[in-house]
């Protein structure tokens, strides 16, 4: 099941008022251009970079860089990622 783009868990999160940010934060099966994958959220406001790394990816910091959008959320979707894959 594809997950909602809604900004709204993250405005309750960022209130203090998140009983369901886990549905909106973290990684999630998703269907992007007819393509499964994965798709990574997580909210680092301070951060420079952040990225996914994962035995998907050869654990390299520099090979799946997540994109920063202007509230703090960084997110990035990993075509293909089967379920059970290991990742940071």
């Amino acid at each position: 099941m594809p997950i909602s783009n809604d900004t709204a868990p993250l405005a309750q999160f960022l209130a203090g008022q998140a009983v369901r940010a886990q549905e909106f934060l973290g990684s999630h099966p998703t269907v992007r251009g007819g393509q499964s994958g994965w798709l990574f959220r997580v909210w680092a406001p301070h951060a420079q970079a952040v990225a996914v790394m994962g035995d998907f990816n050869g654990w390299d910091t520099a090979a799946t860089p997540m994109d920063r959008l202007p509230d703090g959320t960084w997110v990035q979707t990993v075509a293909g990622l089967r379920d059970g894959a290991l990742y940071k």
